[in-house]
């Protein structure tokens, strides 16, 4: 009988350290399979993601380039913000690597890029689905000098990255 009291407070303690050790398993379990699925949708995401460069334009002034893009994949793209874009040329002062942000100011400050129209916007107004031309206009503050080695270089929000030569 004197043995029973200290063994039930062993048993005791072997249940409760089983059950958390079983929680902590579960709990990490639960975690790696959240972020597998998370993985899984950015992966089907970029997969998804195809842009095209229809077109590019300099004008006179070397300071407003327009580009044409059109969406040819499956993935929706709607955070313009969350693009990057990024202009090297050559310019008054020397060569240019500019990281520009997206704006929605008017007038346009230099340095910076907008949407300024959507083709064939009838899906979803605002967003850029499979099939749509986006016009961008990026605003360099420091005119073109050069004729060539000009470089746009812009990336989606999941990552897939373009370079085009303007």
């Amino acid at each position: 009988m004197e043995n029973a009291l200290p063994a039930m407070l062993i048993g005791g303690l072997l249940v409760l350290a089983a059950a958390l050790l079983s929680n902590a398993t579960n709990s990490s379990v639960v975690t790696v399979g959240d972020s597998w699925r998370d993985m899984e949708a950015l992966t089907e995401e970029r997969l998804g993601t195809e842009v095209g460069i229809i077109s590019t334009n300099l004008d006179g002034s070397g300071q407003v380039l327009q580009v044409v893009l059109r969406n040819q994949g499956r993935t929706t793209i709607s955070a313009f913000e969350r693009m990057d874009l990024i202009a090297n040329y050559d310019g008054a002062s020397g060569r240019l690597n500019l990281w520009l942000p997206y704006t929605e100011t008017a007038p346009q400050p230099g340095d910076t890029w907008t949407v300024s129209g959507i083709a064939n916007d009838n899906k979803n107004p605002g967003l850029l689905d499979t099939g749509e031309d986006a016009s961008i206009t990026v605003q360099l503050a420091v005119a073109v000098t050069g004729p060539t080695n000009r470089w746009l270089s812009f990336a989606t929000e999941s990552g897939v990255a373009y370079t085009v030569p303007f």
